[in-house]
């Protein structure tokens, strides 16, 4: 291991020459900083649960505040040195601290060819800027260029060969048991469904799944998990560096030092061991990570600095309504449930077979649901509320400084099947041969028995506001910096897909349609004479499979702009009539929507139309008809989709456009074959049955997996790269507008009012330019713009995003011509302008 050294004011001014003139001569840097935030605003304390003493929670992430981040101290490693350093500006020894004046003249020191080499990029860039005024230039993030080298579930092939079962070994006997009489044709009983759920769940983590297996076997992207997976060296853990305390400033320098001083070592060492990975693997990946992966890791610090402002007024106001409304549905739900009382004499036979009803027959639930029932509601708001627990109660009663509410949660599956199955005597819907209360289960049953209709009615609207109480009201509430009045989400580029991602919080799950869509309106520009532009990439997920799989019929609809609706060509192929013909069913719409856009966005990652058979009530037989039906409309986008399974099958990898590779071992005959002999070499019958399944199920996950990486990581290709030139341009044009945030396929920017039109003309155009990976098929993309971020509605949302390219009407600014239209340049400055003076006119008023 590599020798550090501890650089404090005990040393500082012996060594200070030489340390720059080391950092002066060397091309590549290992960086790396240790902070806290003690002094984080109150809510993230919520958030995370922080005790008296400064700890967070048990399980709860680590969330720092970007405005009030502290630098403990930073470590740097030379390349091919014999000595790694760590400097002490903030630690617990104050009488040792180094003044930051004195201390960033190492940083200084640094020539413009070299490059700081950083695990977690972003982090390091970001801190460095908003805590000491420094921007750290020629970054190179190990972290990113790990996530361009493998996935997150990636692993050495050897290492699967030589595991076993892993934890699933504790399982085996229960397997065995279970599937001892299996049938190959039938549905799987409730104990073999519950067995095969805990062992190949796509999001299990219990110590016996194979996702645990799998986890225990990946790269990792951790700088410590990559140490240990790369070099088999252990390196000390955060909380062991600490000692029982809550953060960095409450130690020493010295305490600190080998802990910080082995990141700067080890991010060297990754980055020589990484880059290695790259180039083994073609020739395109190098240049992508150079020119696409490692620059965005600037644009995410640029969104964690500047976060997004909120309405945070707005937000406090809907939390007031939504729990209203919520002590409201609790009033209707008791007199529902009274109605419906007693709950009938014997057990529900379905039900018996839950082990959660079985061991009291369903007493437990039956006797605190109708406990629940026959008292008297209280007259307060919160106190009706509390009568229940859930998101709703909790977070209430954490605010009043009570504790959690001791009374039925309604939106737990326990209570939930009670209600709408126990209490009616109905037999259950079943899902995957295991008893379902989520929500499509809920509207079979509302949909199959009226008399229950009503009560699941309430049940849903309990079940949405508890939803968005715990996504959006809440932890908006408690992350909201309130000296700022903003939300600082931390955005990444980690997911096997390579789609960006985002959390604390995540705009990613911001729907457009339903219920929640008002939380889109808490989001506001960055400045009053701001605007909020969002550009979203039309059909691009099918444009690509047609540019992939050259399909005449996608060619025909996407070979030219205004695109040709292909959602009606699968409806009409599908049903056997011409479209013309399918358009005039009486339920015509629904279909387009239900089956034609439903088989268009769901088929190729699944290779079935389960979902939309599911959707539309088909029976097994008729599903598969219809899926035949889409495979022969689409005969060459078929024939890709199998190709691409059929080239992971034989390499266990595909390689997307710009060079990466999505690796699923588990897609190969390789896979398949050691685990059909790892569970025959049992010589247990049960075990085969359970194998034969086993490798059957996760062969075509892994399989669909494959496809949808092709799919979605040219979607994250092509946004990565806009997103660069965009903002190149912005700097260029010097127009007046930031990158706010991806959500999905659509990019969201704050810009000037006076600068919307020429960076629309820009942002729209580089967006539909990329002829390295669609050049025969044409590309088109939509632009909405608002004073906030919720979709235009003329009594709901006024302000909100007025779509440019289907307008909407607009009385008294644009003529009844141009509804459903798309606006040229001077019908979009009557928008803007009615954007301003409306709203002006509406404050006056």
């Amino acid at each position: 291991m590599i020798k550090s050294k501890l650089i404090d004011m005990r040393n500082w001014f012996e060594l200070k020459d030489q340390l720059i003139a080391e950092i002066a001569a060397s091309g590549l840097i290992g960086f790396d900083i240790e902070t806290h935030d003690h002094g984080r605003h109150e809510g993230l304390n919520q958030f995370m649960k922080v005790d008296p003493q400064g700890h967070k929670s048990k399980g709860k992430k680590l969330i720092f505040d970007v405005n009030r981040t502290v630098i403990a101290g930073f470590s740097w490693y030379c390349d091919a040195a014999k000595v790694a350093y760590y400097l002490n500006l903030a630690h617990a020894d104050v009488e040792n601290r180094i003044p930051w004046s004195e201390a960033r003249q190492l940083l200084e020191a640094k020539r413009e060819d070299a490059h700081w080499l950083c695990h977690n990029g972003p982090f390091e860039i970001t801190m460095m800027q908003k805590s000491l005024d420094f921007f750290l230039e020629s970054v190179v993030c190990t972290l990113q260029l790990a996530v361009s080298a493998f996935n997150e579930d990636q692993y050495r092939e050897d290492k699967m060969f030589s595991c076993g079962f892993g934890g699933m070994v504790n399982m085996l006997p229960s397997i065995g048991a279970a599937f001892a009489e299996m049938d190959p044709y039938g549905d799987l009983t409730e104990k073999q469904s519950d067995l095969l759920g805990k062992i190949i769940g796509k999001t299990t983590k219990s110590s016996f799944s194979y996702n645990s297996l799998v986890k225990d076997l990946s790269y990792g992207y951790g700088l410590k998990a990559l140490t240990k997976s790369m070099f088999n060296y252990d390196q000390a853990t955060f909380e062991e560096t600490l000692h029982g305390h809550a953060h960095m400033g409450q130690i020493t320098g010295e305490e600190c030092c080998a802990y910080g001083a082995e990141d700067a070592y080890w991010a060297v060492r990754l980055f020589h061991c990484l880059l290695e990975m790259l180039v083994y693997q073609n020739d395109k990946l190098l240049t992508t990570f150079f020119e696409q992966e490692n620059p965005m890791i600037y644009v995410f610090s640029e969104i964690w600095q500047n976060g997004m402002k909120i309405n945070l007024d707005q937000v406090q106001k809907r939390r007031a309504v939504e729990r209203e409304d919520y002590a409201k549905k609790v009033v209707e739900l008791q007199d529902m449930v009274r109605s419906m009382l007693p709950f009938p004499d014997e057990p529900n036979q379905w039900l018996m077979n839950e082990k959660w009803y079985n061991k009291s027959q369903g007493n437990t639930y039956r006797n605190r649901i109708e406990a629940w029932a026959r008292r008297e509601l209280p007259s307060n708001t919160f106190d009706v509320a509390y009568t229940t627990s859930g998101a709703v109660s909790n977070a209430w009663a954490e605010e009043l400084e009570k504790t959690k509410s001791k009374g039925p949660n309604f939106s737990h599956y326990m209570m939930m099947r009670t209600l709408i199955y126990d209490l009616p005597s109905l037999k259950p819907v079943y899902s995957g041969g295991k008893v379902a209360s989520d929500a499509a289960a809920r509207d079979k049953v509302e949909k199959k028995h009226e008399k229950v209709a009503p009560l699941i009615k309430i049940l849903n609207e309990m079940a949405g506001i508890e939803q968005r109480m715990k996504l959006y009201l809440t932890p908006y509430l408690q992350l909201c910096d309130p000296e700022t009045q903003r939300v600082y989400p931390v955005v990444s580029s980690m997911l096997n897909s390579r789609r960006m991602a985002a959390k604390f919080p995540n705009p990613m799950q911001l729907a457009k349609r339903g219920e929640s869509t008002y939380i889109r309106g808490f989001y506001e520009p960055d400045q009053e004479d701001h605007v909020i532009i969002s550009i979203d990439w039309s059909q691009i997920e099918l444009v690509l499979i047609g540019e992939f799989s050259g399909d005449a019929a996608f060619f025909e609809a996407y070979g030219q702009i205004p695109f040709q609706d292909l959602h009606w060509k699968a409806v009409a192929d599908m049903y056997g009539v011409p479209v013309e013909e399918a358009k005039v069913f009486p339920d015509g719409k629904v279909l387009r929507t239900k089956v034609g856009k439903g088989a268009n966005f769901n088929y190729w990652y699944s290779g079935a139309l389960s979902t939309v058979g599911d959707t539309m009530g088909w029976s097994s037989d008729k599903m598969w008809d219809m899926t035949q039906a889409y495979r022969d409309t689409f005969a060459e986008a078929e024939e890709w989709r199998v190709d691409l399974i059929a080239e992971a099958r034989e390499k266990g990898f595909v390689t997307l456009p710009d060079g990466h590779r999505r690796h699923k071992f588990e897609a190969s005959y390789a896979w398949q074959n050691l685990w059909r002999q790892r569970w025959a070499s049992t010589g247990t019958p049960g075990l085969e049955n359970f194998g034969n399944l086993f490798v059957r199920k996760l062969t075509n996950r892994a399989a669909n997996q494959i496809v949808n990486s092709m799919i979605q990581g040219s979607c994250a290709t092509l946004a990565k790269r806009s997103i660069l030139t965009i903002n190149r341009r912005i700097k260029e044009q010097s127009l007046r507008a930031r990158f706010m945030i991806p959500i999905h396929d659509e990019l969201v920017f704050s810009v000037h009012r006076d600068d919307v039109i020429a960076f629309l003309r820009m942002a729209k155009h580089d967006m539909c330019d990329h002829p390295e990976i669609i050049g025969s098929l044409a590309v088109d993309a939509t632009a909405s713009i608002g004073r906030n971020f919720e979709p235009f509605h003329p009594e709901k949302a006024p302000y909100g995003q007025i779509e440019l390219d289907e307008a909407p009407l607009l009385p008294g600014w644009l003529s009844v011509e141009t509804k459903d239209q798309r606006l040229d340049e001077e019908r979009i400055l009557q928008v803007i302008h009615y954007l301003f003076e409306e709203e002006q006119h509406a404050f006056a008023a």
